[in-house]
């Protein structure tokens, strides 16, 4: 029985000038690194129109009625299990990748079916919701 070899990655980012600097090194030695010129998103309606454009860009386009809805909403499933992996690995620099692109993958769904606005009404919906919810939402294990 021949053991598998395990890959390591750490992916560190640092910002300087307004740019994002990326650098991911692996294990076998590979190194890669990336500057990022864009602006850093920190409202939802950007990270919605920033993740749709880039999307869009590389020819990525949903329609409601397509089955490209099903497809991104099991993306972001994907990359959750990425991240519930690299949680299990203790890796909290990929933990946090995965779950960034998990985000993008649903802004990118959002702003391509138009649902922009009202997706921004119901987060916010939701939130003020959650403000009112008994602890841990009223459950209680037997």
């Amino acid at each position: 029985m021949t053991k598998s070899k395990m890959k390591t990655e750490t992916l560190s980012i640092s910002i300087i000038d307004g740019n994002i600097i990326l650098t991911r090194r692996a294990h076998p030695p590979r190194y890669l690194q990336r500057i990022v010129k864009m602006p850093i998103v920190e409202r939802i309606d950007d990270l919605v129109e920033e993740s749709q454009a880039t999307a869009n860009k590389q020819g990525l386009i949903t329609q409601w009625e397509s089955d490209g809805t099903p497809k991104n909403i099991m993306w972001a499933v994907s990359e959750l299990g990425e991240a519930f992996e690299a949680w299990r690995d203790d890796d909290k620099d990929l933990f946090l990748e995965e779950i960034a692109d998990t985000f993008i993958t649903l802004a990118h769904l959002v702003g391509d079916l138009n649902l922009k606005e009202r997706f921004l009404t119901i987060l916010n919906w939701k939130l003020a919701y959650n403000r009112t919810r008994p602890e841990k939402h009223g459950y209680v294990r037997a």
